[in-house]
């Protein structure tokens, strides 16, 4: 058991130094639900010169599924945005981010001056214009809101 960990780290290690190599800085995996028994990944790779966003974040249901809140992310133009989000939470169908959760589909915001979150002003006050949220589901459940902006 100790020998399958051990090759794992060693594998990710190496890819890790591959995607480098070939100009990969950030990636975002998604899994994605296929048949009960299975589930893929769907994998964003950006690149320092083609980046696919500037900035991404994870929003889950808090515990009393009253709101979205701030898991994780990262801003290549504001490092410490997170920091930001520590109490922040968006309501249902709040901006881009609250209304795929409300409506459970992904969508697209092409003028962030629409978006009323504290995401949206986030990403207005970083200079970034557009928002493109994802729900990312386990069964009927939400997990989580993938939002990537650019």
């Amino acid at each position: 058991m100790e020998r399958r960990r051990i090759k794992a780290r060693n594998d990710s290690a190496t890819r890790a130094e591959e995607a480098r190599r070939v100009g990969i800085s950030k990636g975002l995996g998604i899994p994605c639900q296929g048949d009960i028994d299975k589930v893929w990944v769907r994998d964003f790779l950006s690149a320092l010169g083609t980046p696919i966003a500037r900035r991404f974040e994870l929003w889950t249901p808090a515990p009393d599924a009253s709101a979205l809140v701030f898991r994780a992310g990262d801003c290549e133009i504001d490092a410490a945005h997170a920091a930001a989000f520590k109490t922040a939470r968006i309501a249902p169908d709040e901006g881009m981010i609250g209304e795929v959760w409300l409506g459970g589909m992904p969508g697209i915001c092409h003028a962030s001056d629409a978006d009323s979150s504290v995401a949206g002003a986030s990403a207005r006050a970083a200079g970034l214009s557009t928002m493109f949220a994802l729900p990312v589901y386990s069964g009927e459940n939400l997990k989580t809101v993938v939002a990537m902006c650019f």
